[in-house]
């Protein structure tokens, strides 16, 4: 199992906020980070959820490593297709 083998995120500069339009819709945690919402119980997940949630995430992983082959950020963060 490779439970709890992880890399340390370190800090890093954080960018300025930018200007969200008024037309999306922002969450509770959006001026002060923290959110306001409660959650009075955990949400149980049928298998059915569940196995749904593993096809995602593995999809979601292999995008992220074709377009991390495919996609250069640069440190000014300007986008460049190699």
């Amino acid at each position: 199992s490779n439970f709890g083998l992880y890399k340390i995120v370190e800090p890093e500069r954080v960018s300025q906020c930018k200007n969200i339009p008024e037309h999306i819709p922002k969450p509770s945690y959006y001026l002060t980070g923290e959110p306001t919402e409660y959650m009075h119980c955990p949400e149980i997940k049928t298998d059915d959820q569940i196995e749904k949630m593993r096809v995602s995430g593995k999809l979601a992983a292999k995008i992220l490593k074709t377009v991390g082959e495919n996609i250069r950020v640069t440190l000014d963060l300007k986008f460049g297709i190699t």
